[in-house]
């Protein structure tokens, strides 16, 4: 609950209650993300699954604050990219910049996948 209680979605109680328990009966999927040196939970990403439209809709995304926001959850998004391949990543309006953001460092950490010339493989 920790992470969550970040999100203004999730201020108050009955809000988080709320969401643990749509986390629980698995209408929502939650994945954690684990610092490789200090080994503990840094980084938390919720999201829903569309399997008959191959999709996956990011709802949020919680960073613990002494670590860098952006990178932790570019890898989050980058790390379902990897988990779903042949899903369609997209988010919610709250998730919208974030994603933008994602979208423009993948372009520049990945140019042998995303041309500028808008041409793909």
């Amino acid at each position: 609950m920790g992470l969550l209680s970040y999100l203004d979605a999730y201020k108050s109680m009955d809000d988080l209650m709320a969401e643990m328990k749509r986390i629980k009966i698995g209408k929502r999927q939650l994945y954690l993300w684990r610092d490789e040196e200090t080994d503990n939970i840094v980084g938390i990403i919720g999201f829903d699954q569309d399997e008959e439209k191959e999709l996956v809709l990011v709802r949020y995304s919680s960073v613990n604050p002494s670590f860098d926001q952006n990178e932790i959850t570019y890898a989050m998004l980058t790390a379902l990219t990897q988990e779903f391949p042949m899903y369609t990543i997209s988010g919610s309006l709250a998730m919208s910049d974030i994603l933008k953001g994602w979208a423009l460092h993948e372009q520049r950490t990945m140019p042998h996948i995303i041309h500028h010339d808008g041409e793909g493989l």
